[in-house]
């Protein structure tokens, strides 16, 4: 799902029973933001807001189609990226601790003041069951030499716990050998 900034037509997208998509607060409620909406047939299974969305929208599943990540941009389309993470089983919808543990540790090390850093899914492991999330600090000039620092977290989505750490390198070679789907 990619929701480029401005963009008015909304889509629905599908993963098995399952249908998805960003709908706009009603006009009556007013500084409410736009909401991820998942839906199983004509149940509505969540809605959740994606506060401050200003540019994008992914959503990533693991195979199963029993958990899945929402990555959206708050910051247009090169920074501020925030991400939730959810577990389905029986129509219910739990929100997981997800990257929250290892982001923070990832903020301790590598840090933007002004700008702060980004958080994004990029895939479920399939080896695994875990989550591959990539952080960075925003590439720009006003982060100094922690500008566009990247590294890649294969994380367990149900305790944030950290399973492998990847560099820069490590984790070009594994998006290479793991597209998403």
């Amino acid at each position: 799902m990619w929701l480029p900034l401005g963009q008015e037509v909304r889509s629905t997208f599908s993963r098995g029973p399952y249908t998805y998509t960003v709908a706009s607060p009603e006009p009556s409620d007013a500084g409410e933001t736009e909401q991820f909406v998942l839906r199983r047939g004509e149940k509505e299974l969540l809605r959740t807001g994606l506060d401050g969305l200003s540019a994008s929208v992914a959503v990533v599943w693991n195979e199963e189609t029993t958990a899945f990540a929402v990555t959206w941009s708050r910051g247009g389309s090169i920074g501020d990226f925030v991400t939730k993470v959810f577990a389905l089983r029986n129509d219910q919808v739990t929100e997981l601790p997800g990257p929250a543990k290892t982001f923070k540790e990832f903020q301790k090390r590598h840090h933007c003041p002004v700008r702060g850093e980004n958080q994004q899914a990029f895939a479920w492991d399939r080896a695994t069951g875990g989550l591959v999330m990539v952080y960075s600090v925003y590439p720009t000039g006003d982060c100094g030499l922690q500008g566009g620092y990247t590294e890649g977290y294969l994380i367990d989505p149900h305790t944030g716990s950290d399973l492998r750490r990847f560099t820069r390198q490590q984790l070009a070679a594994y998006m290479k050998h793991h597209p998403q789907d």
